[in-house]
């Protein structure tokens, strides 16, 4: 349960009390209703899984800009020593 560590106790009774509301909401729809939105819920979800991407590629791009910063001002502090 580390999620539930995570948000502390009353977040995560929150959110777990409003996912069984919105299932059991979701269950007294129709079989068209249902297709409709699970439809919706799967292109919600693609393009959330998309944007992650994004997000995951641009965080690993500033993480290797970054390392290359540090090598480089290792490498100038080792050529021409630390300036005040």
């Amino acid at each position: 349960m580390a999620l539930q560590t995570y948000l502390g106790n009353k977040a995560f009774t929150e959110i777990r009390a409003n996912v069984i509301k919105v299932v059991e909401e979701f269950n007294k729809q129709n079989d068209a209703t249902k297709l409709k939105l699970a439809t919706q819920n799967k292109l919600e979800l693609e393009m959330f899984k998309q944007g992650t991407a994004v997000i995951i590629d641009a965080f690993d791009e500033t993480s290797k800009e970054l390392e290359e910063a540090g090598n480089k001002n290792e490498y100038y502090k080792r050529q021409y020593g630390e300036v005040d």
